[in-house]
């Protein structure tokens, strides 16, 4: 059975036949938000060719239950529409959409067709944004790392309504750019944000906007991302451009970002004493003989550590420090000279998750004994 690619159908006919993925799919509302005016729908072939589709609101009842996310279907007896030149927000750069009739057949195939794409994306860097920002014809496809973050937050809207927010801001090698999520996709990323695993965390917003800002108060344009109908993110999405992202962080390439606000413990707090008696469940790779050795260097002993404080000790309630230095505990009479790890084993550790920025193999090297205070001679 054949059928046709999307490149191919056109407005001339009505009879056509294709077999294609609902990559991902959205309800439709008026600009008042009131009344569901349809279903819209972005579909991918085996050719790697996107189209949006749209269902009518008198024929949701029919095809609602067509619509899933990721499902493979066969599509026959629909339209095709050219699109206008003042049409936007397109979800795909495309000049044509689909149009589902009263004489369209929906058929969800049982076996998943490993031959059509999951997804697609069309990626813009993020210095290219300012050539195409306001130019929102087609939504854009862009990827970056969450660097910052700010909580949710309640707002009231000119015209009364209360909405939500999120603003973070995300950056590649070269450029940060700011996005703000509305509304139920605001509350959506907090959600995921929490959930994800692998930190910093590399997102995808599928069909976004991207608009220029201009400040209140400072009055410099900048641009921003925001989410539209059609926008959806990914997070630490299954992609080969995350995945060279991913490996880039461990290099120099995103050297002049700190990522240390999006490094989250994932570990429990034990003693000195109590990692003495972990199980095997708790083993790393490693020298199984070393850790005990290198822990007897600080047991049953007065340390004293020296850290640094973050915004995100304060503002997040971390309870993992930079320490950056360690030295011995005295009464007031004497004085202590600090111990300064060494410049090879100060490093940052942003790429880490879960892990301080002190490395406990570091203090086996130190030395923890206090040399006499030097006292001044008093004057006669």
């Amino acid at each position: 059975m054949g059928f046709n690619s999307l490149r191919d159908i056109n407005s001339a006919s009505s009879s056509w036949k294709i077999k294609d993925r609902v990559v991902r799919s959205w309800n439709g509302f008026p600009s008042n938000g009131e009344k569901l005016k349809g279903i819209n729908i972005l579909l991918l072939d085996e050719k790697k060719t996107g189209m949006h589709a749209y269902v009518p609101a008198n024929l949701i009842k029919k095809h609602d239950k067509d619509v899933v996310d990721g499902s493979v279907y066969i599509i026959s007896e629909f339209t095709v529409k050219d699109y206008k030149k003042e049409d936007k927000f397109r979800c795909i750069n495309s000049e044509k959409q689909i149009i589902f009739t009263k004489d369209t057949e929906c058929i969800k195939i049982v076996e998943d067709d490993l031959l059509i794409p999951k997804n697609i994306f069309d990626f813009y860097d993020l210095a290219e944004l300012k050539e195409i920002a306001d130019s929102n014809i087609y939504l854009k496809d862009v990827i970056g790392v969450i660097w910052k973050d700010q909580p949710l937050a309640d707002l009231t809207n000119r015209f009364g309504k209360p909405q939500v927010k999120v603003k973070f801001t995300i950056v590649d090698t070269r450029t940060a750019v700011n996005v703000t999520f509305w509304d139920s996709m605001a509350e959506e990323f907090v959600a995921a944000k929490k959930k994800a695993k692998g930190h910093p965390i590399i997102i995808i917003i599928a069909s976004a906007k991207v608009t220029y800002w201009e400040g209140t108060i400072n009055k410099i344009r900048q641009i921003e991302i925001s989410n539209a109908a059609s926008t959806k993110f990914y997070m630490n999405y299954t992609d080969p451009r995350v995945m060279d992202i991913r490996k880039m962080l461990g290099t120099n390439a995103f050297e002049k970002f700190d990522f240390s606000s999006q490094m989250f413990e994932t570990f429990q707090s034990f003693t000195v004493q109590q990692l003495k008696f972990l199980g095997k469940d708790y083993a790393k790779d490693g020298a199984s003989n070393d850790i005990l050795d290198i822990m007897k260097t600080i047991e049953n002993r007065r340390l004293g550590f020296k850290l640094i404080i973050r915004d995100e000790n304060i503002d997040k309630k971390s309870m993992v420090y930079q320490a950056t230095g360690v030295y011995e505990l005295f009464d007031s009479t004497h004085t202590t000279d600090m111990i300064e790890p060494s410049e090879d084993n100060n490093q940052p550790s942003i790429t880490q998750a879960s892990q301080s920025s002190y490395h406990i193999d570091d203090l086996s090297q130190m030395n923890f004994t206090t040399p006499p205070a030097e006292k001044k001679e008093e004057k006669a």
